[in-house]
């Protein structure tokens, strides 16, 4: 599989992902000196084209996920589960807590990956409380679908 990654991580957008994508992500530090970094943290994504079956690796520093609050498990933690399925625990530990984040909800939630493993560990930069609609949940798989499909053949 071909490695594509990014080295500003502010050059591109936060990547749209299906929670179960990020079980079977990898840790990747880079040195990057010439801007004074010791390390730069990014995450290998597998990817595959939902068309032509074609895989790549992509490497990202946020991620953009959709999905139901499953638990909420104290006030900095919460598990949330997507239309793929697949279930991430997200730290809320830098985000402010508000009212309505409770079992149920269907929110989004731009982050950080902090770790992966069966339950994938993202650290919330911004969650937002969506409606509940299908509709909704449906054009997100069509649109993390039509992501993938794009970075795999333009790949």
């Amino acid at each position: 599989m071909q490695l594509d990654c990014v080295s500003d991580f502010f050059s591109v957008p936060a990547t749209k992902l299906f929670c179960r994508q990020l079980k079977d992500c990898r840790n990747s530090r880079s040195t990057d000196f010439s801007r004074g970094e010791n390390q730069c943290e990014r995450w290998i994504v597998p990817l595959r084209s939902f068309i032509t079956g074609r895989e790549i690796n992509y490497c990202v520093h946020t991620v953009w996920l959709q999905g139901n609050i499953l638990h909420v498990i104290n006030d900095s933690h919460v598990i949330l589960k997507d239309v793929s399925g697949g279930i991430v625990k997200i730290s809320l530990v830098s985000f402010p807590v508000t009212d309505w984040i409770q079992q149920g909800v269907y929110c989004s939630v731009i982050g950080t990956v902090v770790s992966s493993s069966q339950t994938p560990l993202i650290q919330a930069i911004k969650m937002t409380k969506l409606d509940n609609s299908l509709n909704l949940q449906i054009l997100w798989e069509w649109e993390v679908k039509d992501l993938a499909d794009q970075l795999c053949n333009d790949a």
